[in-house]
């Protein structure tokens, strides 16, 4: 997810200076990953499953267990249909 959404930043921002964030465990993943577009730094507020990525106008935080947690919970009959949409517009 975290490459798909670099990617795109990176179309969009015509290569600016990009940072993203992650835990000391993802720090060589996705160092092998994204280092040639991006400065990857290590976050120790972060756990393993979120990444933090920012430019000079732009902070994008991914957590995927919530996402996870989100997609899991709008298949149950207790959800509002409504309510993936609506943290789809906090993220």
């Amino acid at each position: 997810m975290i490459k798909r959404l670099t990617d795109q930043v990176c179309q969009q921002t015509k290569k600016q200076s990009l940072n993203v964030k992650v835990s000391r465990e993802r720090f060589a993943e996705v160092e092998a990953v994204l280092g040639d577009q991006v400065t990857v730094k290590i976050d120790p507020n972060l756990n393993d499953t979120q990444a933090e990525l920012e430019s000079k106008s732009l902070i994008v935080r991914i957590d995927l267990q919530q996402q996870l947690d989100v997609l899991l919970n709008s298949f149950s009959h207790d959800e509002q249909p409504n309510e993936m949409a609506s943290v789809g517009a906090r993220l």
